[in-house]
């Protein structure tokens, strides 16, 4: 189910808008594009699909949630969303470990959310909001507080989990304001809210710069097809950025997260003396 327009052109890198409503009858039955990501291959032999879920599955409508539900009148029941993790470069919510089935059959409402991944949805641009995977999140959530009755779900009973970067996008959420009244109970899982990339997201944004576009904006990116945004992701994280983050709790692990525009940059050390950033 949509939540969203379809981030296409510069809208890749603006705050989601709500998707107008439909008066027929829509086929939801078969999951959706994902966002634009590149093959996770690094992990040898070992299948990583039932995680990551199908890779990146072509489409322009993959601002979307999956929803299991029984079909019941009876009093709403609690609901369940979940930010699926990839350190916000891949997955989906359609992966085969985040089927609800066995949710819906306990009585509980299970909704899973696709977001923005890696440049689209994380990259700091100066001529757009931050954190725009996180606000997809956020607009999902607004999205199930006004549709998940229709399903059976109780909105006023949400709780909200998520794993990896997706517990890093659930910490994000529940700093924002904008959330109040939207969730009830959270859960992070393998995840951090301390997560945030704030001083090293201007090396990244450096790099995309010279491989991309002079000037990196939101306008000057718009033009550029997702594959080569994609094609891009690997070379990403030289070693500057890795002599910044190496005493981060996310260093090493992925070139983008959140940024915390309104803190001062901080690093994380570990046992020694407070580095230098």
């Amino acid at each position: 189910m949509p939540y969203a327009t379809a981030p296409v052109g510069r809208e890749r890198f603006t705050a989601p808008r709500p998707r107008p409503g439909w008066t027929e009858v829509r086929d939801a039955t078969r999951m959706g594009p994902t966002a634009p990501q590149p093959v996770r291959d690094a992990f040898g032999t070992l299948d990583m699909s039932p995680y990551f879920g199908p890779g990146w599955q072509r489409g322009e409508d993959y601002l979307t949630v999956n929803i299991w539900a029984l079909r019941t009148d009876g009093p709403g029941r609690p609901v369940t969303v979940f930010v699926h993790g990839g350190v916000v470069v891949a997955g989906s919510n359609g992966a085969p470990l985040h089927d609800g089935t066995a949710f819906a059959r306990d009585g509980v409402v299970l909704v899973t959310v696709n977001y923005r991944l890696g440049i689209p949805g994380f990259l700091h641009l100066p001529d757009t909001p931050d954190n725009r995977g996180m606000l997809d999140g956020l607009d999902a959530l607004r999205w199930i507080r006004d549709n998940i009755d229709r399903f059976g779900g109780d909105p006023a009973n949400l709780t909200l989990f998520g794993q990896s970067a997706g517990a890093v996008i659930v910490g994000g959420i529940l700093a924002d304001p904008a959330a109040s009244g939207l969730v009830r109970r959270a859960v992070i899982q393998s995840g951090t809210g301390t997560g945030a990339l704030t001083p090293q997201a201007d090396i990244v944004t450096r790099e995309v710069g010279r491989e991309l576009v002079t000037e990196p904006t939101a306008t000057a990116l718009a033009d550029i097809p997702d594959g080569r945004l994609v094609a891009l992701l690997p070379r990403l994280g030289g070693q500057d950025l890795r002599t910044l983050t190496r005493h981060h709790p996310l260093g090493g692990i992925t070139s983008f997260s959140l940024v915390a525009e309104e803190h001062p940059p901080r690093c994380w050390p570990r046992g020694e003396a407070t580095p230098t950033c």
